[in-house]
């Protein structure tokens, strides 16, 4: 794993990764890869093995460019969503009845999240987060004169994820949301395979 991470991770690589086969074997939580990595003199196969799979998404087309650059991580807000208590908080007012305050909402948990988290129901009362941005939040709700309960503090389904992601920096960050290909388990091996 390490020399792919590596290599797609060199200053001077900006080749093509296409994805060739991709298998999810639901029952046991395992999913194997086989990409295509080709720059220049480099043209190898390599195949990616994930044990205990949480999540996997945008792998839809054959060509990951220009998500062309694999990195492992052991934090980020992925992880937490799946790794750390989720708070639940009852507003005491509808966001949606005020167009102002659910844009800043929005923007804050934008700027916390990246954008990994679903945003499309802040009009309602009820936002699910992780425990780490309670703080913030309460900071945030102090500025706004907003008030809330927290209603549920729910259980971590996992404890030791990481999460296999292929990004670009020169498209966006890789703790923003631009529908980055990733999986996210707890296990990751990577060999070539020619």
């Amino acid at each position: 794993m390490e020399e792919l991470i590596y290599f797609t991770n060199s200053t001077p690589f900006h080749g093509h990764i296409h994805l060739m086969s991709l298998e999810f074997d639901a029952f046991n939580a395992k999913m194997k890869l086989i990409i295509h990595v080709r720059y220049d003199d480099y043209d190898h196969l390599w195949e990616i093995k994930a044990e205990n799979v949480i999540d996997y998404k945008n792998f839809t087309h054959c060509s990951l460019t220009p998500f062309f650059r694999i990195k492992e991580y052991s934090d980020h807000f992925l992880i937490k969503h799946n790794t750390e208590e989720e708070i639940r908080i009852k507003l005491d007012i509808i966001p949606d009845e005020d167009p102002i305050l659910l844009g800043k909402i929005h923007n804050f948990l934008k700027k916390e999240t990246g954008l990994w988290m679903d945003l499309n129901n802040l009009n309602k009362r009820y936002i699910t987060f992780p425990k780490s941005l309670v703080d913030k939040f309460r900071s945030f709700c102090e500025s706004e004169n907003l008030t809330y309960k927290i209603e549920e503090i729910s259980i971590p389904t996992k404890s030791n994820l990481k999460l296999l992601f292929f990004g670009n920096d020169l498209i966006a960050p890789d703790n923003y949301s631009f529908r980055q290909p990733y999986i996210l388990a707890e296990k990751f091996k990577a060999k070539r395979l020619d």
